[in-house]
């Protein structure tokens, strides 16, 4: 089921800015929610992996965008926001290089430098990690 998920949320962020009216029927029709709701609860899970592929893809770069005019927000803002994040799944996946491509990310788009932007999130990053590393009956600690 987490699967599923995972691939209708990859689905419509990657419509938001090419058909957000098909978007926004669905989260009408289908969730019972407004569009800005359905973007929230689909953040957590998709910010992770575009932060990734931006370094390799305008479409993701332009996809993050579209999630911050959505959440009526600044893409700096968006990232810092859900930083802690981002960063739990990019240390428990990632390899030293897409780390540092990421870090390289948020340092030029939010301003501040890698120690800054960890010391900024470390009690949310811990938790994040706690939560996920100790759980392993939970279906999305095992996917991350």
């Amino acid at each position: 089921m987490e699967s599923i998920r995972e691939d209708l949320f990859e689905y419509l962020v990657g419509r938001l800015a090419s058909r957000p009216l098909m978007v926004r029927e669905f989260a009408e029709a289908i969730m019972g929610m407004g569009m800005e709701d359905l973007v929230k609860i689909m953040v957590p899970h998709v910010l992770p992996k575009l932060v990734l592929d931006q370094q390799h893809s305008q479409v993701a770069f332009a996809t993050l965008q579209e999630l911050a005019i959505q959440l009526k927000t600044d893409l700096p803002v968006l990232l810092v926001e859900w930083c802690h994040i981002v960063l739990s799944v990019l240390l428990l996946r990632a390899d030293g290089k897409e780390l540092f491509a990421a870090l390289q990310f948020y340092e030029a788009q939010t301003g501040s430098d890698p120690r800054e932007i960890f010391a900024a999130v470390l009690p949310a990053l811990l938790g994040e990690l706690v939560r996920f590393l100790g759980d392993v009956g939970d279906e999305d600690a095992l996917r991350r």
